[in-house]
């Protein structure tokens, strides 16, 4: 089966507003996807495993999305929605190309040799392997025919090529006591790397 995934995002969150940059409702971006693919490609939708959550804590979540959203989703042309409880990682695997607003799926595709695209910037949005979809739809079509008929070493070579770029602007630290907890760096390291980011940028 050759498909498309698209990863909706958990909302509200500003991964998808702002940070969609007119792409902040999922079925804006899976209707742009459906005119701009061929008409024979599945896509596959898979909605966030935090988004029914009734124990997040976030009742705005629950109530952001109701029935007759999915509806819309499932009546569109060749679009399938998949049980939430289907690995995300199994979906990256085996499609032609992986989708998301400004979700890590892209960064997770491009690590397993998959392209992707995304709908708003991100932070690895000037890898050739994961850029931002264009608003014109003729030019997202010639996007997503180069992207999907990449090879693995095409893709490599993109990462490649983008850490050689960008890797003086990174630093390997952690924000959160949680990360602090489910990692196995050595956290007086991922203490001492922040520190001396904060010293150099004062």
């Amino acid at each position: 089966l050759k498909y498309v995934f698209y990863a909706m995002h958990n909302q509200p969150e500003k991964t998808t507003n702002p940070e969609g940059e007119g792409f902040e409702d999922n079925l804006t971006a899976i209707n742009f996807l459906r005119m701009v693919l061929p008409k024979e490609i599945k896509i596959l939708v898979k909605e966030h495993p935090k988004q029914l959550n009734m124990y997040s804590g976030d009742v705005r979540q629950l109530k952001f999305r109701n029935f007759e959203y999915y509806k819309k989703i499932k009546n569109l042309n060749n679009v399938e929605l998949v049980p939430i409880d289907i690995k995300t990682d199994v979906l990256i695997e085996n499609s032609i190309l992986n989708c998301t607003i400004t979700g890590t799926v892209a960064w997770e595709s491009l690590l397993k040799k998959k392209p992707a695209i995304s709908f708003g910037n991100t932070w690895h949005s000037n890898c050739n392997s994961t850029p931002v979809i264009s608003r014109d739809p003729l030019h997202a079509k010639k996007q997503i025919e180069i992207l999907i008929n990449k090879t693995e070493k095409d893709i490599e070579n993109d990462l490649s090529e983008f850490f050689k770029i960008n890797s003086k602007f990174f630093f390997n630290s952690t924000i959160s006591d949680f990360e602090l907890q489910n990692t196995s760096e050595n956290n007086e390291i991922l203490f001492k790397n922040m520190k001396n980011l904060v010293e150099q940028l004062l």
